[in-house]
């Protein structure tokens, strides 16, 4: 993620940019998805599946189980990547300021929101 953090020595007033959307729906649909059952369930099998195959030597286990274990993520990644890209929402970034009035938070020329409300 790639943030920009600026900071008054004595105000406590700050300003944090961030940019880089794709790590970040990466991370949130990895952790989503192997928090269900069905996520840990596929890497159950997944990892089953490769120890059967190097310990009795049957390479299809090997295979069909490195395929299990690799499809959910690279899958992931195209699908986070797809939605920066295609989603108008993080096509600039946003822009979060915290002062003495709480946090602001900006992006492009959309009304700020102060504090949960449009400011």
């Amino acid at each position: 993620m790639q943030s920009h953090y600026y900071y008054k020595e004595r105000t406590h007033y700050g300003r944090i940019g961030c940019e880089d959307y794709i790590g970040d729906l990466y991370d949130f649909l990895l952790r989503h998805s192997y928090n269900s059952v069905s996520g840990l369930l596929g890497a159950v099998i997944g990892a089953l599946g490769v120890v059967v195959g190097i310990s009795r030597q049957y390479w299809i286990y090997l295979i069909l189980g490195v395929v299990i274990l690799l499809y959910l993520p690279w899958t992931l990644y195209i699908k986070s990547k797809q939605q920066a890209v295609n989603n108008p929402v993080f096509k600039e970034p946003l822009h979060y300021v915290l002062d003495e009035n709480g946090i602001t938070i900006s992006q492009g020329t959309a009304p700020p929101v102060r504090n949960g409300r449009i400011a």
